[in-house]
């Protein structure tokens, strides 16, 4: 790979930070790309890996995360969109209601969505209301109690079975708010959101870096690179772990000027806070773009009150962290920590239910283990080439069902295998959510 190595001063300094004591947070102004510390490659650069493995950039490159699977493409024969949904509470009907007329489409009630992974007849009966329907989005909305992951996987097992290969015979998005207020502003948002033009997209990007990781950096760098081909500023908010005391060179390589720096917080705390500098910024973004660790309550070593005064109205967010839309139920084994060694708690308030409560128009999400910028990034530059939201998750999935050699009936996490580590990866792969509407276009496709 041809790769750019920018500021190896910054690698030595960064390298000092040994001893973790607290964070030091860098923002950008929208007209200032992330200052460089590492090796960057640019996107053409970077090894897409296929369904059967090729294309692997070897050890070292991936456990930098640096390649993006390749995704594939698999027709749609329906043209009807569909809503299927255990909804009972008047509010969260209402609002399907007006999105099923909106997008002239069907209305499925079930009575316990909950039930799909436990009873065959239940997702036979809807594989066969489906099949009927003819559909090309799905837009599945559970009841908080219903959204779980093997209820995920028996949705992507019922839509892979409309024709005869493993693969998804629809486009599917998940409709998922923490209240029905939430979910009534996300429908109406849907309703009323209208595509961008690919120069009009603004985005902005969220990571952290500490000495013993920099890899989020090095993604909102390449994203960076990516814009800036476009023309297009990206600003971003860098949450880094660092050592007593800043150094001279280390403050002369991210600046301590006005809101850039915030001061060192203890071992463990998360920043309460976005500064100014990159709230406005934010607030601006039609896109974020989200690179690091998560946890129930936090995301990149930040608090999620630190979003509350950020106005998410209209914003596609790509989540690349872990846990960000995490069930209150889950199917699988329990997690005491996640991989950043953030303790997982069950009670704290999740990623996704966080952004859509303040307005994002949609959120890519991973339930559990996420892998970030390779299947990310895939969905992103689907996106940006015009293709619907559900369309753009629905190749990465594809590819991911090949990639993982699951066949029909076999989606589901069964009881005998919630402790069985290799089952629990195969099916920890599928497990990307989109939350909003599987029609939504960022991008306008005429464009």
């Amino acid at each position: 790979m041809n790769l750019r190595v920018r500021s190896l001063a910054q690698i030595r300094v960064l390298s000092l930070m040994g001893l973790v004591a607290g964070f030091l947070v860098t923002a950008w102004a929208a007209d200032k790309g992330p200052k460089r510390s590492y090796e960057v490659p640019s996107i053409d650069k970077i090894a897409r890996v296929d369904a059967k493995g090729r294309g692997w950039p070897g050890a070292k490159l991936a456990s930098q995360s640096l390649y993006a699977f390749k995704t594939e493409v698999h027709p749609v024969d329906g043209d009807a969109y569909v809503v299927v949904t255990d909804h009972v509470d008047g509010v969260f009907l209402d609002a399907l209601k007006r999105l099923v007329e909106f997008r002239e489409g069907e209305l499925l009630r079930l009575k316990d969505l909950g039930e799909l992974a436990e009873k065959p007849a239940e997702r036979k009966k809807l594989l066969s209301d489906l099949k009927s329907l003819h559909p090309r989005f799905v837009a599945i909305a559970p009841r908080k109690s219903s959204f779980h992951e093997n209820v995920v996987l028996a949705f992507l097992d019922v839509i892979s079975a409309i024709d005869v290969d493993p693969q998804l015979d629809a486009f599917p998005g998940w409709l998922v708010a923490a209240d029905g207020k939430s979910f009534e502003r996300l429908i109406d948002q849907t309703i009323s959101f209208k595509a961008a033009k690919r120069n009009e997209i603004k985005p902005f990007t969220l990571c952290q870096v500490s000495a013993q990781e920099i890899r989020s950096q090095q993604k909102a760098c390449i994203m960076d690179d990516y814009f800036d081909g476009m023309g297009i500023a990206m600003p971003s908010l860098s949450v880094r772990i660092k050592a007593p005391g800043i150094t001279r060179e280390l403050r002369s390589a991210v600046g301590d000027k006005d809101d850039r720096v915030i001061g060192a917080l203890g071992d463990g705390r998360l920043l309460s806070g976005v500064p100014s500098l990159s709230k406005e910024a934010l607030g601006q973004a039609s896109l974020l773009m989200v690179y690091g660790h998560g946890a129930p309550g936090r995301i990149c070593a930040l608090s999620l009150h630190a979003f509350e005064e950020i106005d998410f109205s209209g914003k596609m967010v790509l989540c690349g962290a872990c846990f960000s839309a995490m069930p209150a139920q889950s199917d699988f084994s329990i997690l005491q920590r996640g991989p950043d060694g953030a303790p997982i708690q069950n009670h704290r308030e999740r990623f996704v239910e966080r952004v859509v409560s303040q307005g994002a128009i949609g959120v890519l999400a991973h339930m559990r283990l996420s892998d970030g910028f390779p299947s990310v990034f895939p969905v992103f530059e689907s996106m940006m080439q015009g293709l619907s939201a559900g369309e753009s998750v629905q190749r990465l999935l594809n590819a991911t069902i090949l990639r993982v050699a699951l066949q029909r009936g076999q989606f589901c996490l069964a009881e005998k295998d919630q402790n069985n580590r290799r089952a629990q990866q195969k099916r920890n792969a599928l497990l990307w959510v989109l939350i909003g509407d599987p029609a939504l276009q960022v991008v306008d496709a005429a464009d």
